[in-house]
Protein backbone atom coordinates (compact mmCIF):
# COMPACT_ATOMS: atom_id res chain seq x y z
CA UNK A 1 0.00 0.00 0.00
CA UNK A 2 0.71 4.01 -0.46
CA UNK A 3 0.03 5.62 2.62
CA UNK A 4 -1.52 8.72 2.24
CA UNK A 5 1.24 11.06 3.50
CA UNK A 6 -0.75 13.81 4.52
CA UNK A 7 -3.00 11.89 7.20
CA UNK A 8 0.58 10.75 8.65
CA UNK A 9 2.16 14.31 8.62
CA UNK A 10 -1.31 15.19 10.74
CA UNK A 11 -0.80 12.73 12.81
CA UNK A 12 2.99 14.03 13.75
CA UNK A 13 1.31 17.16 13.88
CA UNK A 14 -1.48 16.09 16.79
CA UNK A 15 1.60 14.27 18.75
CA UNK A 16 4.34 17.04 18.50
CA UNK A 17 1.44 19.75 19.73
CA UNK A 18 0.54 17.30 22.02
CA UNK A 19 4.14 17.06 23.50
CA UNK A 20 4.17 20.94 23.30
CA UNK A 21 1.23 20.94 25.56
CA UNK A 22 2.68 18.82 27.70
CA UNK A 23 5.68 20.60 28.06
CA UNK A 24 4.04 23.69 28.74
CA UNK A 25 1.57 22.73 30.93
CA UNK A 26 4.68 21.30 33.43
CA UNK A 27 6.37 23.86 32.73
CA UNK A 28 4.19 26.99 33.38
CA UNK A 29 1.62 25.99 36.15
CA UNK A 30 2.35 23.99 39.53
CA UNK A 31 0.89 20.65 39.87
CA UNK A 32 -1.72 19.85 41.52
CA UNK A 33 0.09 18.01 44.27
CA UNK A 34 2.55 21.15 44.58
CA UNK A 35 -0.74 23.39 44.80
CA UNK A 36 -2.61 21.05 46.94
CA UNK A 37 0.36 22.20 49.48
CA UNK A 38 -0.17 25.57 49.09
CA UNK A 39 -4.15 25.32 49.16
CA UNK A 40 -5.64 21.96 51.01
CA UNK A 41 -7.55 19.97 48.59
CA UNK A 42 -10.68 20.41 50.97
CA UNK A 43 -10.07 24.19 50.26
CA UNK A 44 -10.40 23.83 46.30
CA UNK A 45 -13.05 24.79 44.21
CA UNK A 46 -15.08 23.07 42.14
CA UNK A 47 -13.03 24.95 39.01
CA UNK A 48 -9.74 23.82 40.74
CA UNK A 49 -10.78 20.24 41.40
CA UNK A 50 -12.27 19.74 37.66
CA UNK A 51 -9.42 21.47 35.73
CA UNK A 52 -6.59 19.47 37.42
CA UNK A 53 -8.20 15.98 37.05
CA UNK A 54 -8.25 17.18 33.51
CA UNK A 55 -4.58 18.22 33.30
CA UNK A 56 -4.13 14.87 33.83
CA UNK A 57 -4.91 13.99 30.57
CA UNK A 58 -2.05 16.34 29.44
CA UNK A 59 0.73 14.39 31.54
CA UNK A 60 1.42 11.45 28.81
CA UNK A 61 4.12 13.60 26.63
CA UNK A 62 6.09 10.43 26.87
CA UNK A 63 3.47 8.15 25.63
CA UNK A 64 2.89 10.35 22.62
CA UNK A 65 6.40 10.43 21.66
CA UNK A 66 5.72 6.46 21.38
CA UNK A 67 3.55 7.75 18.40
CA UNK A 68 6.14 9.50 16.26
CA UNK A 69 8.29 6.03 16.76
CA UNK A 70 4.89 4.09 15.45
CA UNK A 71 4.42 6.22 12.37
CA UNK A 72 8.33 6.44 11.93
CA UNK A 73 8.74 1.93 11.70
CA UNK A 74 5.67 2.53 9.10
CA UNK A 75 6.57 4.84 7.17
CA UNK A 76 10.52 4.02 6.52
CA UNK A 77 8.62 0.32 5.78
CA UNK A 78 7.41 2.30 2.35
CA UNK A 79 10.26 3.72 1.98
CA UNK A 80 12.25 0.55 1.98
CA UNK A 81 9.91 -1.82 0.52
CA UNK A 82 11.29 -1.80 -3.06
CA UNK A 83 15.27 -2.52 -2.97
CA UNK A 84 16.63 1.02 -1.96
CA UNK A 85 20.67 2.23 -2.23
CA UNK A 86 21.56 2.41 1.27
CA UNK A 87 23.48 5.28 0.84
CA UNK A 88 20.90 7.14 -0.72
CA UNK A 89 18.38 6.23 1.74
CA UNK A 90 21.27 8.09 4.62
CA UNK A 91 21.80 10.58 2.48
CA UNK A 92 17.68 11.19 2.37
CA UNK A 93 17.40 10.89 5.86
CA UNK A 94 20.54 13.22 6.25
CA UNK A 95 19.07 15.76 4.70
CA UNK A 96 16.01 15.93 6.06
CA UNK A 97 16.71 16.15 9.56
CA UNK A 98 20.13 17.29 10.20
CA UNK A 99 19.72 21.06 9.00
CA UNK A 100 16.72 21.17 11.13
CA UNK A 101 18.52 19.58 14.52
CA UNK A 102 21.40 22.11 13.86
CA UNK A 103 19.15 25.23 13.73
CA UNK A 104 17.15 23.47 17.04
CA UNK A 105 20.37 23.49 18.87
CA UNK A 106 21.52 26.97 18.12
CA UNK A 107 18.40 28.17 19.38
CA UNK A 108 18.62 26.11 22.32
CA UNK A 109 21.85 28.20 23.13
CA UNK A 110 20.24 31.36 22.20
CA UNK A 111 17.54 30.90 24.39
CA UNK A 112 20.07 29.69 27.44
CA UNK A 113 22.09 32.66 27.07
CA UNK A 114 19.22 35.03 26.85
CA UNK A 115 17.43 33.68 30.06
CA UNK A 116 20.40 33.83 32.02
CA UNK A 117 20.79 37.25 31.50
CA UNK A 118 17.23 38.76 31.93
CA UNK A 119 16.15 35.67 34.39
CA UNK A 120 19.41 35.04 36.82
CA UNK A 121 16.34 33.61 39.21
CA UNK A 122 15.01 31.53 36.53
CA UNK A 123 15.15 27.53 38.08
CA UNK A 124 14.46 24.23 36.60
CA UNK A 125 14.10 21.07 38.10
CA UNK A 126 15.36 22.72 41.39
CA UNK A 127 18.44 23.74 39.32
CA UNK A 128 19.28 27.49 38.92
CA UNK A 129 20.05 28.66 35.13
CA UNK A 130 23.99 29.08 36.79
CA UNK A 131 24.07 25.85 37.47
CA UNK A 132 23.22 24.39 34.18
CA UNK A 133 25.24 23.93 30.74
CA UNK A 134 24.59 25.09 27.47
CA UNK A 135 24.05 22.57 24.34
CA UNK A 136 27.78 24.64 23.39
CA UNK A 137 29.20 24.93 26.72
CA UNK A 138 32.65 22.72 26.28
CA UNK A 139 33.65 20.41 23.51
CA UNK A 140 32.09 17.42 25.05
CA UNK A 141 29.10 18.52 24.65
CA UNK A 142 29.14 20.11 21.70
CA UNK A 143 30.16 17.13 20.30
CA UNK A 144 28.57 15.02 21.97
CA UNK A 145 25.14 17.20 20.26
CA UNK A 146 26.19 16.88 17.21
CA UNK A 147 25.96 13.45 17.12
CA UNK A 148 22.69 13.20 18.53
CA UNK A 149 23.54 12.94 22.20
CA UNK A 150 21.79 15.33 24.09
CA UNK A 151 23.92 17.27 26.84
CA UNK A 152 22.91 20.66 27.90
CA UNK A 153 19.96 22.72 29.18
CA UNK A 154 16.80 23.06 27.08
CA UNK A 155 16.70 20.26 25.18
CA UNK A 156 15.43 17.34 27.26
CA UNK A 157 13.05 16.14 24.04
CA UNK A 158 16.17 15.25 22.05
CA UNK A 159 16.07 12.05 23.95
CA UNK A 160 13.82 10.51 21.10
CA UNK A 161 16.15 11.77 18.10
CA UNK A 162 18.63 9.23 19.51
CA UNK A 163 16.83 6.41 19.50
CA UNK A 164 15.27 7.53 15.75
CA UNK A 165 18.79 7.98 14.76
CA UNK A 166 19.64 4.21 16.01
CA UNK A 167 16.98 3.03 14.26
CA UNK A 168 17.43 4.71 10.72
CA UNK A 169 21.36 3.43 10.71
CA UNK A 170 20.05 0.07 11.57
CA UNK A 171 16.73 -0.56 9.47
CA UNK A 172 18.16 -1.69 6.37
CA UNK A 173 19.74 -4.45 7.84
CA UNK A 174 16.07 -5.22 9.56
CA UNK A 175 14.28 -4.75 6.26
CA UNK A 176 16.51 -7.87 4.68
CA UNK A 177 14.62 -10.32 6.97
CA UNK A 178 11.58 -8.51 8.46
CA UNK A 179 10.55 -12.32 10.10
CA UNK A 180 13.42 -12.23 12.46
CA UNK A 181 13.19 -8.66 13.10
CA UNK A 182 9.68 -9.08 14.63
CA UNK A 183 10.30 -12.24 16.34
CA UNK A 184 13.53 -10.98 18.01
CA UNK A 185 12.18 -8.03 18.87
CA UNK A 186 8.97 -9.06 20.92
CA UNK A 187 11.35 -12.12 22.49
CA UNK A 188 13.89 -8.91 23.62
CA UNK A 189 10.68 -7.18 24.66
CA UNK A 190 9.33 -9.52 27.04
CA UNK A 191 13.09 -10.19 28.65
CA UNK A 192 13.14 -7.01 29.49
CA UNK A 193 10.38 -7.59 31.91
CA UNK A 194 13.07 -10.16 33.37
CA UNK A 195 15.99 -7.22 33.23
CA UNK A 196 14.14 -4.55 35.21
CA UNK A 197 10.31 -5.13 35.54
CA UNK A 198 7.84 -2.42 34.46
CA UNK A 199 10.68 0.21 34.72
CA UNK A 200 12.14 1.76 31.77
CA UNK A 201 16.19 -0.04 31.31
CA UNK A 202 18.30 1.79 32.85
CA UNK A 203 20.11 5.23 31.57
CA UNK A 204 22.25 3.67 29.08
CA UNK A 205 21.08 4.85 25.44
CA UNK A 206 21.98 1.03 23.69
CA UNK A 207 20.38 -0.84 26.53
CA UNK A 208 17.07 1.41 26.08
CA UNK A 209 16.96 1.04 22.71
CA UNK A 210 17.34 -2.49 22.54
CA UNK A 211 15.36 -3.47 25.44
CA UNK A 212 12.33 -0.23 25.84
CA UNK A 213 11.89 1.46 22.57
CA UNK A 214 13.27 -0.93 19.23
CA UNK A 215 9.89 -2.68 19.86
CA UNK A 216 7.96 0.29 18.74
CA UNK A 217 9.78 0.79 15.73
CA UNK A 218 9.01 -2.93 15.03
CA UNK A 219 5.37 -2.71 15.46
CA UNK A 220 5.22 0.18 12.99
CA UNK A 221 6.88 -1.58 10.17
CA UNK A 222 4.63 -4.60 11.02
CA UNK A 223 1.41 -2.73 10.82
CA UNK A 224 2.65 -1.10 7.11
CA UNK A 225 3.28 -4.94 5.83
CA UNK A 226 -0.23 -6.09 7.89
CA UNK A 227 -2.30 -2.98 7.52
CA UNK A 228 -4.75 -4.68 5.73
CA UNK A 229 -5.31 -7.54 8.67
CA UNK A 230 -5.11 -4.85 11.02
CA UNK A 231 -7.81 -2.91 9.76
CA UNK A 232 -10.64 -5.65 9.50
CA UNK A 233 -10.02 -5.47 13.74
CA UNK A 234 -9.32 -2.10 14.69
CA UNK A 235 -11.03 0.46 12.23
CA UNK A 236 -14.43 1.77 13.46
CA UNK A 237 -17.54 2.56 11.19
CA UNK A 238 -18.63 5.22 13.68
CA UNK A 239 -16.30 7.93 14.75
CA UNK A 240 -18.24 7.49 18.40
CA UNK A 241 -17.17 4.19 18.70
CA UNK A 242 -13.25 5.74 17.84
CA UNK A 243 -14.00 8.59 20.28
CA UNK A 244 -15.10 5.92 23.29
CA UNK A 245 -12.21 3.68 22.69
CA UNK A 246 -9.73 6.44 22.36
CA UNK A 247 -11.01 7.81 25.72
CA UNK A 248 -10.22 4.33 27.30
CA UNK A 249 -6.53 4.13 25.94
CA UNK A 250 -5.91 8.05 27.37
CA UNK A 251 -7.60 6.65 30.99
CA UNK A 252 -5.54 3.52 30.65
CA UNK A 253 -2.71 5.40 30.31
CA UNK A 254 -3.27 7.84 33.08
CA UNK A 255 -3.89 4.78 35.62
CA UNK A 256 -0.98 2.58 34.56
CA UNK A 257 1.29 5.79 34.64
CA UNK A 258 -0.13 6.44 38.56
CA UNK A 259 0.35 2.73 39.19
CA UNK A 260 3.86 1.90 38.07
CA UNK A 261 5.53 5.34 37.57
CA UNK A 262 6.20 7.67 35.60
CA UNK A 263 8.85 6.05 33.30
CA UNK A 264 7.03 2.36 32.52
CA UNK A 265 6.92 -0.17 29.76
CA UNK A 266 2.97 -0.61 30.39
CA UNK A 267 1.78 2.75 30.07
CA UNK A 268 4.19 2.57 26.48
CA UNK A 269 3.45 -0.30 25.65
CA UNK A 270 -0.48 1.23 25.68
CA UNK A 271 0.67 3.91 23.70
CA UNK A 272 1.33 1.67 21.28
CA UNK A 273 -1.24 -0.13 20.96
CA UNK A 274 -3.13 3.21 20.41
CA UNK A 275 -1.07 4.44 18.11
CA UNK A 276 -1.61 1.43 16.00
CA UNK A 277 -5.14 1.85 16.37
CA UNK A 278 -5.43 5.99 15.64
CA UNK A 279 -3.44 5.23 12.24
CA UNK A 280 -5.40 2.28 10.80
CA UNK A 281 -8.54 4.74 11.49
CA UNK A 282 -7.12 8.29 10.31
CA UNK A 283 -5.15 6.38 6.78
CA UNK A 284 -9.29 4.17 6.75
CA UNK A 285 -11.38 7.57 6.58
CA UNK A 286 -8.45 9.73 5.18
CA UNK A 287 -8.86 11.95 8.02
CA UNK A 288 -6.39 15.18 6.81
CA UNK A 289 -7.65 19.38 7.35
CA UNK A 290 -6.04 22.42 6.87
CA UNK A 291 -5.34 22.38 10.39
CA UNK A 292 -4.00 19.22 10.99
CA UNK A 293 -1.77 20.12 7.27
CA UNK A 294 -0.46 23.26 9.17
CA UNK A 295 0.81 21.35 12.59
CA UNK A 296 1.82 18.16 10.31
CA UNK A 297 4.21 20.32 7.41
CA UNK A 298 6.16 21.32 10.26
CA UNK A 299 5.79 18.94 12.89
CA UNK A 300 9.65 18.34 13.29
CA UNK A 301 10.12 21.84 13.65
CA UNK A 302 7.78 21.93 16.39
CA UNK A 303 9.06 19.55 18.40
CA UNK A 304 12.81 20.19 17.88
CA UNK A 305 12.28 23.76 19.41
CA UNK A 306 9.59 24.11 21.33
CA UNK A 307 10.96 23.34 24.76
CA UNK A 308 13.57 26.37 24.38
CA UNK A 309 10.79 28.71 23.66
CA UNK A 310 9.08 27.79 26.26
CA UNK A 311 11.77 28.66 28.74
CA UNK A 312 12.50 31.41 26.86
CA UNK A 313 8.76 32.42 27.21
CA UNK A 314 8.54 31.59 30.80
CA UNK A 315 11.86 33.74 31.85
CA UNK A 316 10.70 36.83 29.66
CA UNK A 317 7.37 36.55 31.99
CA UNK A 318 9.59 36.36 34.78
CA UNK A 319 11.65 39.57 34.10
CA UNK A 320 8.07 41.46 34.18
CA UNK A 321 6.98 40.38 36.79
CA UNK A 322 4.24 38.68 35.59
CA UNK A 323 5.02 35.51 37.05
CA UNK A 324 7.21 33.77 39.85
CA UNK A 325 9.07 30.70 40.34
CA UNK A 326 5.87 28.92 41.67
CA UNK A 327 2.66 29.63 38.83
CA UNK A 328 -0.45 29.24 40.29
CA UNK A 329 -2.05 31.19 37.28
CA UNK A 330 -4.25 28.72 35.68
CA UNK A 331 -4.27 30.47 31.80
CA UNK A 332 -0.68 31.31 31.68
CA UNK A 333 0.66 27.77 30.19
CA UNK A 334 -1.67 28.14 27.12
CA UNK A 335 -0.24 31.24 25.89
CA UNK A 336 2.94 29.19 26.23
CA UNK A 337 1.60 26.95 23.41
CA UNK A 338 0.81 29.28 21.29
CA UNK A 339 4.17 31.45 21.55
CA UNK A 340 5.79 27.72 20.86
CA UNK A 341 4.00 27.02 17.63
CA UNK A 342 4.18 30.74 16.34
CA UNK A 343 7.75 30.77 16.61
CA UNK A 344 8.13 27.42 15.31
CA UNK A 345 6.05 28.70 12.13
CA UNK A 346 8.80 31.55 11.49
CA UNK A 347 11.42 28.96 12.21
CA UNK A 348 10.05 26.17 9.99
CA UNK A 349 11.22 28.53 6.85
CA UNK A 350 14.67 28.81 8.05
CA UNK A 351 15.71 25.27 7.96
CA UNK A 352 13.10 22.53 7.62
CA UNK A 353 11.31 23.56 4.61
CA UNK A 354 14.60 24.12 2.73
CA UNK A 355 15.32 20.76 3.46
CA UNK A 356 12.28 19.57 2.19
CA UNK A 357 12.86 20.97 -0.92
CA UNK A 358 16.72 19.75 -1.23
CA UNK A 359 14.93 16.15 -0.65
CA UNK A 360 12.30 16.58 -3.26
CA UNK A 361 15.32 17.55 -5.91
CA UNK A 362 17.41 14.36 -4.45
CA UNK A 363 14.22 12.05 -5.21
CA UNK A 364 13.25 13.52 -8.57
CA UNK A 365 16.93 14.16 -10.21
Amino acid sequence: MKPDFKVLDGLRGIAATYVVINHSRGNLLIGGSEYSKIVPIEKWSLFDKVYYSFLQTTSLGREFVIFFFILSGFSIAYSLQKKTNVFQFYRRRLTRLYPPYLFALFWAAICFCIVSIISPQFTFEKRAISDMTSVFSTINSTVLNLVYIPNGAFIPQFWSLTFEVIFYLLVPLFIMNKRVYYYSSLLIYVISFFVSGTEVTGSGIISQYIFDYNIFFAIGIWLFHHFSKVELIVAFNKKINFYCVSGVFILAMIFARIVFGEYNKISLFIAALFSVMVVVNFINRGISNNVLSFLGNMSYTIYITHFATIFLFKAVLLNLGVISNTITTWYIWPFGVLVSIFVSYLFFFFAENPSKKILYKIRFS
